[in-house]
């Protein structure tokens, strides 16, 4: 039986295959998948403790980096809709979007830039 490769899908299988294996290169950062996909877990269970759930929208305003990339995994694992800068009309996202994400610190820590409407 053949079954739709989504992303999601991808992530879980990548990180079970290929975890020791360099994937993602940012700068001077260097991540395994197992490194990439676990902050990935961790971005999501920020963004849950932040309330956001099944339903919701949640707006990344980022360059592209490994913060952008994480938020691409990070947030559909929670079933949640994801926008990326390229399709926000910034003046309007506050109103439309309640969870806005406009600066992610590296390692992921208290000091990330998260709005909940």
């Amino acid at each position: 039986m053949e079954a739709a490769l989504t992303p999601l899908e991808f992530a879980r299988r990548t990180r079970r295959l290929h975890g020791s294996r360099i994937g993602v290169i940012d700068g001077d950062r260097k991540l395994t998948y197992e490194q990439f996909f676990g902050l990935c877990d961790r971005w999501s269970a920020v963004l849950h403790g932040l309330g956001v759930q099944p339903g919701d929208r949640v707006a990344t305003i980022s360059p592209n980096t490994v913060a952008q990339l994480a938020s691409f995994y990070a947030v559909p694992q929670l079933g949640v809709a994801r926008k990326s800068s390229g399709r926000l009309n910034r003046r309007n996202a506050k109103a439309r979007l309640p969870i806005t994400v406009t600066r992610v610190s590296w390692p992921l820590s208290g000091r990330n830039s998260c709005a909940r409407k």
